[in-house]
C-alpha cells in the first residue's frame, strides 16, 4: 500500500491538503451495545469488529494512571465500531497524557488512529514505505474515507 493506493480513495485531496476537521460527539457510554443505541452515527451498524471488546479491555488495562478521559474512549468506540467487521485487530497504546494509539502494520504501510483528550488532535495517519510519505487527516471529518480504506484492506 503506497501513497498511490491511498490517494485514489480520497484520504487526501488532489492538492495533498488534509481534509478540514469537524468535531463529532454523541455517544454516552463506552459499552458497545449502548453506543449502538445512543449514537445516530452508529444506528445503522449491524456488528462491530469482533475484537472491539478486547481493545476496550486493553485500553482499560493500559490506563494505569487513570489519565484517559471517558469522552476520548467514547470517540474511540465511535470510530472503531464503524470499521468493517473483518478488519484486523490493532495494537493498542495509551499515553501518560490520556491519548490512545491504535496501530496496524501492513506489508508496506503503517496505519494509525490517534485520539487525544483534545478532539481537534484526533487523526488518521498512514505512513508508507516511501520516504517522507506520511499522510495525516483529521479522523472524524475523514471517517467515511477511513472506513472505505479499511474495507479495501479487509478484502
Amino acid at each position: 500500500m503506497t501513497a498511490s493506493l491511498v490517494r485514489p480513495y480520497g484520504l487526501i485531496d488532489d492538492a495533498d491538503q488534509p481534509v478540514v476537521s469537524t468535531t463529532v460527539h454523541g455517544i454516552r457510554s463506552i459499552d458497545v451495545g449502548a453506543a449502538r443505541e445512543t449514537s445516530t452515527t452508529l444506528a445503522g451498524v449491524s456488528r462491530p469488529p469482533v475484537w472491539l471488546g478486547d481493545v476496550l479491555n486493553e485500553v482499560r488495562r493500559l490506563d494505569k494512571d487513570s489519565a484517559l478521559n471517558p469522552v476520548t474512549v467514547r470517540r474511540m468506540v465511535q470510530a472503531l465500531i464503524q470499521l468493517p467487521k473483518r478488519s484486523a485487530k490493532p495494537e493498542v497504546g495509551v499515553g501518560d497524557d490520556g491519548s490512545v494509539g491504535l496501530e496496524w502494520d501492513f506489508d508496506d504501510a503503517h496505519v494509525e488512529i490517534y485520539l487525544s483528550n483534545d478532539d481537534d488532535d484526533d487523526a488518521f495517519i498512514v505512513d508508507t514505505d516511501a520516504e517522507d510519505d506520511v499522510i495525516e487527516v483529521p479522523l472524524f471529518s475523514a471517517l467515511p474515507k477511513v472506513i472505505k480504506f479499511f474495507e479495501i484492506l479487509a478484502r
